[in-house]
């Protein structure tokens, strides 16, 4: 676990964030929070001792068991970081402490008790752009930890204090430092006094700096990236920077383009923000702050002088109470009256403090001040806080020109008879979708009468403010023909007019919903009952949730609410049915009603399989009574199952430890599932004896006398993924499963992995890296957990020489938020273009032919449906859809991997080659899907996050004959535990180890009345008696 600056902030690794518990500093236990940064989690000290200045002391880490956290530097050297507005703290190592002084940056960079050596050096940098320490002994003299580098751009007059690493008898500074545009000196810094010991030549290729007002145009592409775009050509320009009060960032330039791109950028609450280009030997400087542009797009913050206020959480604690009134909101401006005004400074901008609750913390908005209103514009705070979950958060008012007193606001003395009447209009947003997900935000008075905000999915927000609930209490359906009863429960009817019945889309990025004209609204004491009839036919669907909805008008706009939960009689009739609300759409598709995990009704719309239909599922359940029947004798045969994806493939870790069992005569009574007409049973040639085919008699019998699985996918792979209430589907729960591993997960967080879903029972993981992760973020216990290395690794070796030519193999992975696209849809997705515009580039078609390469392109199994939409024009590139070529082989003849989040490149990159990642789509990724790992600084290859940069990126490969890069190689012993081909021998031997937990034995299955009258009967009997005991 490791400590790192970055952009001059404290960055903490995702281990050591998960396991930090207390930190303390010289004896004392300090608060702190996480704030989360594109470059990573920063760590916020929040203490309320102060500390002696310009003083070492000692800085611990612990854990919830009070534990010593072993923590590192990444790298040896004097680390500044960013603390208060007046100073910075400063990390080092010690003989393996990790020491903090904190100084105060007004004096060092103002050198106020200041004072020169009698012989201040000049150093000039060598070749390697660093100092040799050998060169002065009065740094070893004069303690080198004390040593601070000071970066001084007099023109704009900006300092910065930055890092200094030191390696091998050198000082080494950052690159961005060094170009000719900042003056640096090196000051010693110990007790209260600042000693001027050095100043360093760099080399100076400036001999100008232009304060001009340039003319481009600002075009945001991301929250973390933006653009400038020049109407003319921009030749001349060499190197671009945004630099700010603490910060430094560099551009990207794009000649052919006319433009300059900043990825990667988020600006905080600084003063100066300033472009700075090199043009030959001319600087032109552009001052952003004044660019109102910058604002709009969300750029910029409004810059607050936090040194006016003293902003802790003991002054929030403190708040005095502030009736206000009037409170409005327009677009996204929040104003309000104070009602007594007359303490108060009138020349003082306020200051709104946002203090989230539970997390404690703590945001500000600069406003303005007309007569008696107080004006918030809260678009930045909108666009930049976090969506996941719900979020709420106080509102408090610093308005005192001491920054001393707070007061929390509220409308305490007043008198609320309704509550939808405490809710004020949810702020304007634009999103990039329109989609149910989209978390919205609005002012309401909390319970006594506080002003706080809620940020929450729109259905979530309604729901609030009319206390609404709501269940399906009647639900019927023959053929294609659903009526509903939907009883709407809330005080507040009087309020609402009711809008139509909604199927919506379940997904993320997108709306898509169908309506359905509501019948018949009926109102009570308590609610209102709403009657709706739905045509399944009558307008189209695809693949695969929908989800239902109930319009409320409000002001003209109809919301959408989530019609949650059903009533006991609905959940049985549609739980405990297989087939009987199934409608047949087309000799292909069907659709049907099911019951979701959190008790909700929706429609499930899909592909209907070969073996749903009455014969297998009475072949399903005959089989289940004579397993019954046989249970003692097949019991003792001690059945495993293997298999893997649908039961289709033959390939993957499933088939690899099958197939080491086999060979090794470890366990007699293993057998592997898989479908007759699969590809792949090839694979099983030579071990037909303990093949069982899908869906065959014996398959059934087996299936249910099973006493484990084993396999690199879900237990449903072995069955049927949509199907839950048939009896074979009941008794896979429980089933005890070993887990595989389809792939190492950290480039994608899978929930439906956790512990508390219930679907696994033993997980193999591919290295210790893999294992801490999936013990703190799925949260199995560590005797769940062994680290063996992947089965499917036994068989990996390098044949890119069995080949002719050199093959790049690209294979990118699904996305949540595409699924069930139609395929006009899958076209005009970003997905298909960026990956169409990649292999339909002419430069690429030319540099694969010059270099005799091929590229061998492979489509996730989910996307296998959509392969023949790529038109691809050359000879050199070729596509394949699931299981047309063996996957391993494809990687084992392969020189290079290009990926976007696909587990597969693990395997390319154990085979110690290069990989590359494409990730043009991450933002919106990592807001859908998440990661465990760090894609800023964790991944093992290059990363190009557009098509240009990707073929450049492949251009120097081809160019380095496929080299793998120094840096990425050196993290394999960091990712692996095993690099031999002993993992199947090791899971063989975690399964023996762990055989007692594997084997508990299930309840007793004793046949019930229920297995034979029908649940329609069940229901008629059961109300019968319920009439005869009332």
């Amino acid at each position: 676990m490791h400590l790192e600056i970055k952009n001059n902030r404290l960055i903490v690794s995702t281990k050591l964030k998960k396991m930090l518990s207390k930190i303390v500093i010289n004896n004392f236990s300090i608060n702190y929070s996480f704030q989360k940064r594109h470059f990573g989690e920063e760590l916020v000290f929040e203490p309320e001792e102060i500390f002696p200045s310009n003083t070492f002391i000692e800085i611990k880490f612990y854990d919830e068991h009070d534990h010593l956290l072993d923590i590192d530097l990444k790298k040896n050297g004097i680390f500044p970081f960013s603390y208060t507005v007046d100073q910075a703290g400063v990390l080092v190592k010690i003989y393996n402490k990790i020491l903090l002084k904190f100084v105060d940056t007004n004096c060092v960079f103002n050198n106020k008790n200041g004072y020169e050596l009698s012989k201040p050096k000049h150093f000039r940098l060598d070749e390697k752009q660093s100092i040799q320490l050998g060169e002065s002994k009065n740094i070893a003299n004069n303690h080198l930890h004390n040593l601070l580098a000071i970066a001084i751009q007099k023109e704009i007059k900006i300092v910065h204090l930055i890092p200094i690493v030191i390696e091998d008898g050198c000082l080494f500074f950052p690159n961005e430092y060094l170009t000719g545009l900042f003056d640096l000196e090196l000051v010693i810094v110990r007790n209260n006094n600042i000693f001027k010991f050095a100043s360093i030549d760099v080399p100076k290729v400036i001999k100008e700096v232009a304060l001009e007002k340039l003319s481009y145009n600002i075009e945001k592409i991301s929250d973390t990236s933006f653009s400038l775009h020049f109407s003319s050509e921009i030749d001349t320009i060499k190197k671009a920077y945004i630099i700010t009060d603490d910060c430094l960032f560099s551009g990207s330039i794009d000649k052919d383009k006319f433009m300059i791109v900043f990825n990667d950028i988020k600006i905080g609450n600084v003063k100066k923000v300033k472009l700075v280009m090199q043009v030959d030997y001319k600087v032109l400087t552009d001052d952003l702050r004044e660019k109102s542009k910058m604002y709009e797009l969300g750029i910029l913050l409004d810059y607050v002088d936090l040194r006016k206020y003293k902003i802790s959480k003991e002054i929030v604690k403190n708040a005095q109470k502030l009736n206000v009134t009037n409170i409005s909101i327009d677009k996204t401006v929040l104003s309000f009256d104070l009602i007594d005004s007359s303490e108060y400074d009138l020349n003082l901008n306020p200051l709104l403090l946002l203090q989230e609750r539970k997390t404690n913390n703590i945001y500000y908005i600069s406003g303005n001040r007309r007569y008696n209103t107080l004006y918030f514009n809260f678009r930045n705070f909108l666009d930049q806080t976090d969506s996941k979950g719900v979020k709420r958060w106080n509102l408090f008012l610093l308005y005192d020109a001491n920054g001393l007193v707070s007061y929390q606001l509220g409308c305490f003395d007043a008198d609320f008879n309704e509550k939808p009447n405490k809710f004020f209009n949810i702020f304007k947003q634009e999103f990039e979708n329109n989609s149910t997900y989209n978390h919205r935000s609005r002012i309401y008075l909390a319970a006594k009468n506080e002003l706080s905000l809620v940020k929450n999915n729109l259905s979530n927000l309604i729901r609030e403010q009319y206390s609404i609930k709501t269940e399906i209490d009647k639900f019927s359906m023959k053929k294609n023909v659903v009526r509903l009863r939907i009883n709407l429960q809330t005080p507040y009817s009087e309020y609402l007019n009711i809008g139509d019945v909604h199927l919506i889309y379940r997904n993320k990025d997108k709306l898509d919903d169908r309506k359905y004209t509501v019948e018949k609204v009926q109102k009570y004491n308590k609610g209102i009952y709403i009657y709706c009839t739905v045509d399944l036919l009558e307008k189209g669907f695809y693949p695969l949730y929908w989800d239902v909805y109930i319009g409320l008008i409000k002001n003209s706009k109809e919301y959408y609410v989530k019609v949650s939960k059903v009533s006991q009689e609905v959940y049985h009739d549609v739980d405990n049915t297989i087939s009987k609300y199934q409608f047949k759409v087309n000799n292909e598709e069907i659709i049907y009603p099911y019951i979701t995990l959190s008790k909700d009704l929706s429609f499930t719309y899909r592909k209907k399989e070969y073996f749903e239909n009455r014969y297998y599922l009475f072949k399903e359940n005959i089989a289940f009574y004579v397993a019954m029947l046989f249970r003692k004798h097949l019991s003792k045969k001690d059945i495993w199952i293997a298999f893997e994806k649908l039961a289709m493939s033959a390939h993957d870790s499933g088939y690899y430890f099958f197939d080491y069992v086999y060979k090794n005569n470890k366990h007699d009574n293993f057998y592997y599932v898989i479908r007759k007409d699969s590809p792949e049973i090839v694979n099983l040639e030579d071990k037909k004896d303990r093949i069982i085919y899908f869906m065959s008699f014996k398959y059934f019998v087996y299936m249910f006398a099973a006493k484990l699985l084993i396999s690199s996918d879900t237990k449903r792979n072995s069955y049927n993924l949509k199907l839950k209430k048939s009896k074979l589907a009941k008794a896979l729960t429980d089933k005890k499963l070993v887990y595989l591993q389809h792939g190492v997960n950290g480039l994608k967080v899978v929930r439906d992995f956790y512990k508390d879903r219930g679907v696994f029972d033993l997980v193999i993981a591919p290295s210790e890296y893999e294992r801490k992760m999936i013990i703190n973020y799925w949260g199995y216990d560590r005797s769940e957990v062994v680290t063996t290395g992947l089965a499917r690794w036994d068989g990996l070796e390098d044949k890119s020489d069995q080949i002719n030519y050199k093959q790049i193999f690209l294979m990118p992975t699904w996305r949540t938020w595409m699924d069930g696209m139609t395929r006009q849809q899958f076209i005009e997705s970003e997905y298909y273009k960026k990956y169409n515009e990649f292999l339909s580039s002419e430069k690429l078609h030319k540099l694969l032919e010059e270099n005799n390469i091929k590229i061998k392109f492979f489509l996730h199994p989910k996307f296998k449906d959509y392969i023949d939409l790529f038109t691809i024009n050359s000879n050199h590139i070729e596509k394949f859809g699931f299981l047309e070529v063996p996957l391993d082989e494809m990687i084992m003849k392969s020189s290079l991997m290009i990926s976007d989040y696909s587990s597969v490149i693990w395997e390319m990159f154990y085979l110690k080659k290069p990989c590359v990642f494409f990730h043009f789509d991450r933002d919106k990724y990592l807001e859908y899907e998440g990661t465990y790992m760090d894609l800023d600084k964790d991944l093992f290859g290059d990363v190009a996050f557009d098509t240009v940069n990707l073929i450049n990126i492949v251009e120097s490969y081809i160019n380095n004959d496929f080299r793998e890069k120094e840096e990425f190689g050196n993290l394999r012993n960091t990712y692996f535990t095993y690099m031999d081909h002993n993992n199947s021998e090791r899971i063989y031997d975690a399964i023996q180890e762990n055989k007692k937990n594997l084997y508990q034995k299930s309840k007793k299955k004793r046949i019930k009345l229920s297995h034979i009258i029908p649940f329609k009967w069940r229901r008629k009997i059961l109300n019968f008696k319920d009439r005869l005991i009332s």
